[in-house]
């Protein structure tokens, strides 16, 4: 893989994962001619073809550069992996829509195997907190009171991205998935374990 996380380099989250099957799924010396950065503009680099691949939103600091159209112009063209995404960058930081095109994240597919069902809703959460994790855990205890038959499995640390400073805020609610006799917490996983949990 070219191009690396910059802030780590051992990094497995999902901006990570679709660069590698992106750099796996081009030839090289088509690969060579593009700078791909993926959400966190460093530098750009002399003599490539300079591409902003979002994987953020129009909220987060790193974006913000993005209001001004001089800033822009560093980029031959800025790629959004949704119409949703590329509608609030729109919204939010007054993007132009002109400015960008739409590839939507793409994912290695995973062999569904036929499973037997033996009463029990198992339910996975596998990103990191901030993506609605505080909102999923009083939803899953209100369920739980209706349903005995459930079970939430959640995989979520920053420290995918190795940030485990950034879990902290975190803390009480990793606290409260461990102490729920219904919810599993695992921390934060290989993407191998994570496609072998969805099989299940």
């Amino acid at each position: 893989m070219k191009e690396v996380n910059e802030l780590n380099a051992n990094a497995r989250g999902g901006t990570e994962l679709m660069q590698e099957r992106l750099h796996n799924s081009l030839p090289a010396d088509l690969l060579d001619k593009f700078q791909l950065i993926p959400s966190r503009v460093r530098d750009i680099k002399e003599g490539k073809i300079p591409i902003l691949w979002l994987h953020d939103l129009p909220n987060d600091p790193e974006s913000q550069h993005l209001k001004n159209s001089n800033l822009r112009k560093r980029f031959a063209k800025i790629v959004a992996v949704s119409d949703w995404q590329m509608q609030m960058y729109n919204l939010v930081l007054g993007l132009p829509y002109e400015e960008c095109v739409v590839i939507k994240n793409g994912i290695t597919p995973i062999d569904i195997q036929e499973k037997q069902f033996d009463g029990t809703v198992r339910i996975i959460y596998h990103t990191t907190p901030h993506r609605g994790l505080e909102l999923l855990v009083p939803v899953f205890e209100a369920l739980c009171e209706r349903h005995d038959n459930i079970v939430l499995d959640v995989f979520s640390s920053f420290s995918i991205y190795g940030w485990s400073q950034r879990d902290e805020p975190y803390k009480q609610l990793f606290d409260r998935c461990r102490n729920h006799p219904k919810i599993n917490y695992h921390g934060a996983v290989s993407n191998e374990r994570i496609r072998e949990e969805l099989k299940q």
